[in-house]
């Protein structure tokens, strides 16, 4: 899938005027990628917490996995609310019956959503090595839940910097590691892309084995 960008025309950006992208959602979230691997990540408004992203997130997993991956999969079931599955946020049915359980997380430090909470607004530069930390925590802090048979999402819906180009990077650095820690795959999601962590090195982007192929 393609990743819409577009160039500033906000006068007060250190960007206007020049050959450089904004990713995100204008007004809500923007994010500015620099060669260098770093990128500056600006927000406006309450932050989205909780289970309201887990719908988001889960959809536009599974349009990936029709539209890119050509897999034969049903609609989303939100189980965020506690109706489900212990351990299983959402999950769509597969054509041979089975289910996909997906589990969401986000990555952003805790102090960054709590500063938009607090005023409104956030603006931070982040590192590439940073960036590779946060998706490294972000795995870490959800060990504990992993099993076999859940996918692991990682939203970065309004958070564009954690999947480009941080997942070819975190592959490289960290893919055996995430491969070993129990979950069925582990994925970070975009919007409108999905990039898988869990492999032992680049290239093309596998589904696990215990997936109905196309």
């Amino acid at each position: 899938m393609e990743v819409g960008g577009y160039y500033c025309m906000n006068k007060s950006c250190e960007l206007y005027g020049k050959d450089q992208l904004h990713f995100g959602r204008p007004g809500a979230t923007i994010t500015e990628l620099y060669e260098d691997g770093s990128a500056v990540h600006r927000a406006w408004g309450p932050p989205s917490q909780g289970e309201r992203n887990v719908p988001r997130v889960c959809r536009t997993f599974l349009a990936v996995l029709r539209q890119k991956h050509g897999l034969e999969i049903g609609d989303l079931e939100d189980t965020s609310a506690g109706e489900g599955e212990l351990g299983v946020d959402g999950r769509a049915r597969w054509r041979t019956g089975a289910y996909l359980k997906m589990q969401v997380t986000r990555a952003l430090p805790e102090d960054l959503y709590a500063e938009q909470g607090r005023t409104g607004s956030v603006k931070r530069k982040q590192d590439a090595a940073e960036l590779l930390s946060l998706l490294r925590k972000a795995i870490d802090w959800k060990t504990d839940s992993a099993s076999p048979d859940i996918t692991l999402l990682i939203d970065a819906t309004s958070a564009m910097q954690l999947a480009m180009p941080t997942s070819v990077d975190f592959i490289s650095a960290h893919g055996e590691w995430a491969m070993s820690q129990g979950w069925e795959s582990i994925w970070v999601v975009g919007s409108p892309f999905a990039k898988r962590l869990d492999l032992r090195a680049l290239g093309a982007e596998p589904v696990p084995d215990s997936w109905p192929s196309a």
